[in-house]
C-alpha cells in the first residue's frame, strides 16, 4: 500500500523487516489496532505506532469476487 494512502479499518499492519516480519495487527481506526502482544496474552487495543517501533508497512486485504 503506498505510504501516502491513509490506513482504513481492516488494514493489516506489519512490524519487523522485509525478511523477518515478527508481528501483525489489525488496524481499527483512530490510530489504533487490535493485536495479541505475545503468545498466551489476551488480545489488546493499542496504538499502531509508538516511539522506537519497527513498523514495516500495511496492506489492505481484498475480496475475491469469484467467491
Amino acid at each position: 500500500m503506498p505510504a501516502d494512502q491513509p490506513l482504513l479499518p481492516g488494514d493489516l499492519v506489519f512490524y519487523g523487516t522485509p525478511s523477518n516480519v515478527h508481528h501483525v495487527g489489525l488496524y481499527i481506526g483512530a490510530g489504533k489496532m487490535i493485536h495479541a502482544p505475545t503468545f498466551n496474552q489476551p488480545i489488546k487495543i493499542a496504538p499502531y505506532r509508538w516511539s522506537g517501533d519497527d513498523y514495516l508497512g500495511a496492506t489492505r486485504p481484498v475480496t475475491d469476487s469469484r467467491v
